[in-house]
C-alpha cells in the first residue's frame, strides 16, 4: 500500500498502517450469479463506492492477483492502495 500523498493540507492526519486489513461482510438476497457479475466488476466500483475507485477486470479476479486503487476522500486523505485477492471460490466467496 502506499503512503498518503501530499495534497497540501497542513492539518493531520491518521496514518494507515503499512499492512492495513480491511474486512467486509455483505449477505444479499440475490441469485450467486447476479452478485458475482456486480462484485468482479472492479473497474465500475466507483459508481457504487463514494471514496474508493479500483482498476482491474473480472478476468483479473484469482488467487493472489493485485487490484490498484484509490481512496479519494476519509480520515487519511487521498491516496492510491493496493488490494490482493487471497480467495477466489466462484461463484459464491471472493476474499
Amino acid at each position: 500500500m502506499s503512503l498518503p500523498t501530499d495534497t497540501g493540507d497542513t492539518a493531520e492526519k491518521p496514518s494507515m498502517p503499512e499492512a492495513a486489513v480491511v474486512t467486509a461482510v455483505t449477505k444479499i438476497s440475490a441469485p450467486v450469479e447476479e452478485l458475482r457479475h456486480v462484485n468482479v466488476a472492479f473497474d465500475q466500483y466507483a459508481q457504487r463506492h463514494p471514496v474508493l475507485s479500483l482498476d482491474a477486470k473480472p478476468e483479473q479476479v484469482v488467487n493472489g492477483a493485485e487490484v490498484p486503487g484509490h481512496l479519494s476522500g476519509g480520515a487519511t486523505g487521498e491516496h492510491d492502495v493496493t488490494m490482493r485477492i487471497v480467495e477466489v471460490e466462484a461463484p459464491r466467496r471472493l476474499v
